[in-house]
């Protein structure tokens, strides 16, 4: 009973220190709307805008390059040819892998001089 009292004594002196203890400590962890809780969700937001950011250049990206082959009918061929290995009918196509990192299928490809016209 000396030790059961001597415990609501300490408690009872203190306690001011012990509703501030508690009141913090369901502020920081326990509550719905917590510091915690706050972080994770400014986290995910920060991961958000990056990724948003990502998609805005590659929608620049794109859009540049649907503009060049719109305006430009050597780039239709080219890409034709690179992405979706068409040919014309008298060609043989030899897709050559030189490096073991490179992904599947993987085209190395001389470069068209500017003066040569391809066929559109």
């Amino acid at each position: 009973m000396n030790k059961l009292h001597s415990i609501f004594d300490f408690i009872s002196r203190f306690k001011i220190f012990f509703v501030i203890l508690f009141f913090g400590v369901m502020t920081v962890f326990l509550d719905s709307n917590s510091l915690w809780h706050r972080r994770v969700i400014w986290d995910s937001i920060d991961k958000l805008k990056k990724e948003i950011a990502q998609y805005d250049s590659s929608y620049c990206n794109d859009t540049r390059e649907l503009e060049e082959l719109r305006s430009n009918p050597r780039k239709v061929v080219r890409v034709a040819r690179e992405k979706y290995y068409m040919t014309r009918p008298d060609e043989d196509l030899f897709v050559i892998q030189t490096d073991p990192t490179a992904p599947e299928g993987a085209v190395v490809r001389a470069d068209v001089p500017e003066d040569e016209d391809p066929e559109v």
